[in-house]
């Protein structure tokens, strides 16, 4: 009976944390796509996008951070994906 529970436990704990890989790999891309948008200037050349974009992933490790439902994590993550994306494009188009 107290293997079981060890190996219930054990195995809960590896789900729990194979539930969380993906997310912090979603939100290491993300970070580094609003990297790259801070370096080709984009806060000057596409401030609005730029600010969204910014609020957006904010808003993600702000839901992470307090373990809320993924698909809120993700819903924000999404749109700040898209909006640091549409900087760059403003930026390219700017330069």
């Amino acid at each position: 009976m107290k293997q079981n529970f060890i190996i219930a436990s054990v195995l809960a704990l590896v789900s729990a944390f194979m539930a969380d890989c993906p997310r912090a790999i979603e939100l290491e891309e993300v970070q580094k796509l609003m990297d790259s948008v801070r370096t080709v200037e984009a806060p000057v050349f596409s401030p609005k996008a730029f600010g969204k974009a910014q609020d957006q992933f904010d808003q993600a490790k702000q839901v992470i951070r307090l373990k809320r439902t993924s698909s809120e994590a993700d819903k924000y993550l999404i749109k700040a994906r898209e909006f640091a994306e549409n900087a760059l494009k403003n930026t390219d188009v700017c330069k």
